[in-house]
């Protein structure tokens, strides 16, 4: 399936997504809620499952990749009740 080609749970596409967003993992973190060694694992697997060598490469994947588009559910303003 093509939507299913990279793999990433949820909780990967919104660590990517604040990746694209050129976060910290400490930023991260206290969004999501989770420590800053959760975010590394996140990231560990992103880098692993998109095959990139590192968070920037990552963001650019997503954007070149039409994953961005996937992505943008996971901003501030867009979340659901």
């Amino acid at each position: 399936m093509e939507e299913d080609k990279h793999e990433l749970t949820e909780r990967e596409e919104e660590v990517l997504y604040y990746l694209t967003q050129s976060l910290t993992n400490k930023e991260i973190a206290s969004i999501l809620d989770i420590t800053h060694h959760t975010v590394k694992a996140h990231i560990s697997a992103i880098l692993r499952k998109l095959r990139c060598k590192n968070r920037t490469e990552s963001a650019l994947y997503a954007m070149q990749h039409d994953l961005f588009e996937t992505l943008l559910r996971y901003r501030p303003d867009s979340k659901q009740p």
